[in-house]
């Protein structure tokens, strides 16, 4: 793993949300979590309670207090902007990339496991998790016992856990008089039907705000007859349904369109998925957080779970799937957009993927990693639609050409070769030879990169096959010697020597010096392979003079190479 911790004070290294405003009661609760995090040797503490009963609330409450003893970091992990059913793996990649964010990570889900936790020992951290599964497996993000990890979810398997109940009906009445004073003597009852639940109890008073026009009585009424009409009953739904028939049209759309974001969102892409203009839309946001349907920290915004689920409820069949298209449309733009910072120094310095360091890079990676959840999201609709939709199609080809710099260092290989795979299937089902042949170079570079290279091979030459059918020399020229370099990988010198030399013929064809001296030194590696020494040394001595002539960095080290090669002849 490559890279530097984090200093204090870094960005990425402290996003515990704001403390809740509407946050009531709980004292107890937040003693018994602020003792138990100080009683040696536990250092994983679970919150455990259905939806909506305040577990967040809570873990960031008792988080704030805790924040001074742990300086080195403090992180607020939703799972759901980690990705679609993340695994430990999966955070504990993003936990390093948030303070590492180049950091190339193992394969291996032990190896990374160890550079979690090496990444820690010795300093004061402190995480909170939200929504985490009960699976044991998931014990595995414990830290060292110097550090602290708060995690929320359901019969959790953690060293202590606090199992949440319902608010006190003198906690959930204050709650709801603190919010909205004017419900008055009818709070008690209001907090009833709320089921004394912190998110219910936050839309009600919201919905009876010094703002609202509707009196308290109405809402009541309204309340009992969804509740009658629901198949379920349950109070967050209910509240939340009421809610969202008293917001303005306009603004209802809106909030059934937010049903597709599968994690945070800004307001561009909110108004890019609803089809509104960036003003109108920032005006619907503002009121979706007055009536508490939606949540906002360092201005970025997010629906709780049970919100979502309330609002894709309202959100029509006809309206799904054009929102879904719009959102897998958007965030290939952004992924478009966070590449090309990358992309643009990769050329500029004449270095491969691999190799690209500094501000453009780190500026893709940072946006790369605030948007994963809706960029893989976006993907995998087009993915599923390959078939028999052709806009998804071709978003489906688009998504892995847009990301071809950043996507390496934050996908693993199995998931780098499915996205690949799909654009080159979706490219051939659109009839877009150009976009087949990229995806075919990608993946013989994929290939490569594993030590495969047979399938590399059969990659490439498919590639060839398209580069010679549309008359592109260049392209069949890069292609011979990306084949030729494969067979020399495979072992197979003599095999690579015919591709070397059609490479290094298109080359001088086209008048090129730069791919000429790169393929002439291929061809000298293929004769060195062989021990055909004195060819190697005229083939290499080629490329040597051209990168003096140009003042190459390799200049001198190649030329160090040949001159090991006739030394071995004169010997």
């Amino acid at each position: 793993m490559s890279g530097d911790f984090a200093p204090a004070g870094h960005g990425l290294s402290f996003t515990l949300p704001a403390p809740p405003i509407s946050f009531v009661g709980r004292a107890e609760q937040l003693d018994w979590l602020l003792a138990a995090a100080g009683h040696d040797p536990t250092n994983v503490l679970g919150l455990s309670g259905p939806p909506g009963i305040g577990k967040t609330a809570l873990a960031v409450a008792a988080a704030h207090v805790l924040a001074p003893g742990y300086p080195d970091a403090q992180l607020f992990i939703d799972l759901a902007d980690v990705g679609p059913a993340p695994s430990p793996v999966d955070v504990m990649a993003q936990v390093i990339w948030s303070f590492i964010p180049e950091a190339e990570l193992p394969d291996n889900p032990t190896k990374l496991a160890e550079a979690y936790r090496d990444l820690f020992k010795g300093r004061r951290a402190l995480f909170v998790i939200d929504g985490m599964p009960s699976q044991p497996q998931w014990m595995t993000l414990a830290l060292p016992q110097s550090c602290l990890l708060l995690v929320g979810g359901q019969g959790l398997p953690v060293q202590a856990e606090l199992v949440l109940g319902h608010l006190p009906e003198a906690d959930a009445v204050s709650l709801l008089l603190r919010l909205a004073p004017r419900i008055g003597p009818a709070a008690a009852e209001l907090a009833a039907l709320c089921g004394h639940l912190p998110l219910a109890l936050r839309v009600a008073a919201a919905a009876l705000s010094a703002r609202s026009v509707f009196d308290t009585r109405s809402y009541l009424r309204r309340l009992l007859e969804e509740q009658d009409s629901a198949l379920e009953m349950d109070p967050v739904l209910t509240t939340l349904a009421v809610s969202a028939r008293l917001l303005p049209a306009e603004t209802a759309c809106l909030w059934r369109h937010l049903s597709v974001f599968p994690a945070s969102f800004d307001a561009p892409a909110a108004a890019a998925v609803a089809e509104m203009k960036l003003e109108a839309a920032q005006t619907a946001l503002n009121r979706l957080l007055d009536d508490s349907l939606l949540e906002r920290d360092r201005g970025r915004y997010r629906m709780h779970a049970v919100a979502r689920q309330a609002a894709a409820r309202l959100l029509e069949l006809a309206e799904r799937e054009p929102a879904r298209q719009r959102h897998a449309a958007y965030y290939c733009e952004v992924l478009a957009a966070a590449n090309r910072p990358a992309d643009d120094q990769s050329r500029a310095s004449d270095q491969t993927a691999a190799d690209v360091e500094g501000d453009g890079l780190l500026a893709g990676l940072r946006r790369f990693d605030m948007e994963r959840a809706n960029i893989v999201a976006g993907q995998a609709w087009a993915a599923a639609g390959v078939t028999a939709n052709p806009l998804a199609a071709r978003l489906a080809s688009d998504y892995a050409a847009v990301g071809s710099r950043l996507l390496p260092w934050r996908q693993s290989p199995a998931t780098r070769l499915s996205w690949l795979e799909t654009a080159r299937s979706a490219a051939q089902r659109l009839g877009d030879r150009d976009a087949e042949g990229s995806h075919l170079e990608q993946l013989g570079r994929f290939h490569r990169g594993r030590a495969n290279p047979l399938p590399a091979i059969s990659a490439y030459e498919r590639r060839l096959r398209i580069a010679r059918d549309s008359g592109e020399r260049r392209v069949e020229g890069e292609t011979l010697g990306r084949l030729g370099m494969t067979y020399i990988e495979l072992g197979q010198p003599q095999r690579a020597l015919e591709f070397l030399q059609q490479s290094l013929d298109i080359a001088r064809e086209l008048g090129d010096q730069r791919e000429e001296a790169l393929a002439s030194w291929n061809l000298g590696l293929a004769h060195e392979e062989l021990g055909d020494v004195a060819n190697a040394i005229v083939a290499m001595q080629v490329c040597v003079d051209f990168e003096r002539k140009v003042n190459h960095p390799d200049a001198e080290s190649d030329a160090a190479h040949v001159d090991d090669l006739r030394r071995r002849i004169a010997r």
